[in-house]
């Protein structure tokens, strides 16, 4: 992308979640950790492989959709949703319960579970166990909800190389900025260079596959990294 052109920015509305959701499954599905978790090898009968992907799908619409009920997330958008990002605000307090949204996800998670083959189950046992211990390194006591978190930066790839992510993830780290807030991330170690260019660290890492036979492929490395944040403090956060 020219240096000269700058993309616009804007906040997602509920007629932007279709392209966001499906942008953001597309830009998604062909990384490495998600294909680890799919399996290569065993994915079940075709319809297992259909329902799983279903579900891959509605859990994006109600990733957004979500975060753009919640007061305390932030969510943007480029060109109608064809790259976008979710930030999750720190405060001094914790978030209010959300026992709908998390009735949801226990749902879908539960549903998951029951369509998946038991080395997909496996494989993200893994993951959430390795993630939680790297999470734990890198944060260490630390109330997490005090922090601002990245939680997606999203590009379809019918629309990569326009520098479109490194607006957005640009766009909320100003935005962090102007509240002095510390900033972290997970990430696929393949994205390090990328956030790194926006000051972020890695404070821990792990890799997926390294003990499972099955895995016939390198490793799959994963990171946490940190932001500190820069610039001068410009004032407090009402919301």
């Amino acid at each position: 992308m020219s240096g000269d052109i700058v993309p616009e920015i804007r906040p997602m509305r509920p007629w932007h979640v279709p392209q966001a959701a499906w942008s953001s499954y597309c830009a998604f599905k062909p990384l490495a950790f998600q294909v680890y978790l799919r399996t290569e090898h065993d994915q079940g009968a075709w319809w297992r492989r259909t329902a799983r992907a279903f579900l891959t799908l509605l859990s994006e619409y109600l990733i957004i959709i979500f975060a753009m009920l919640n007061d305390r997330e932030v969510a943007l958008q480029i060109d109608g949703g064809i790259a976008g990002g979710l930030h999750k605000r720190g405060g001094d307090a914790p978030p209010p319960p959300t026992p709908v949204a998390d009735f949801i996800w226990k749902w879908l998670g539960a549903t998951r579970r029951t369509l998946n083959t038991a080395e997909q189950n496996l494989r993200s046992l893994e993951i959430r166990t390795k993630n939680d211990a790297a999470v734990k390194v890198a944060l260490g006591d630390a109330d997490v909800w005090r922090l601002d978190y990245l939680e997606s930066v999203w590009t379809d790839p019918a629309a990569q190389r326009r520098g479109y992510g490194s607006a957005i993830v640009k766009a909320i780290c100003d935005e962090a900025d102007k509240a002095g807030q510390k900033m972290w991330l997970q990430a696929p170690d393949v994205n390090v260079t990328f956030y790194a260019a926006a000051g972020f660290v890695v404070e821990a890492q792990f890799t997926l596959g390294d003990g499972n036979p099955r895995w016939e492929h390198k490793p799959v490395g994963m990171v946490v990294m940190i932001r500190e944040p820069q610039g001068k403090k410009e004032g407090v956060r009402t919301s």
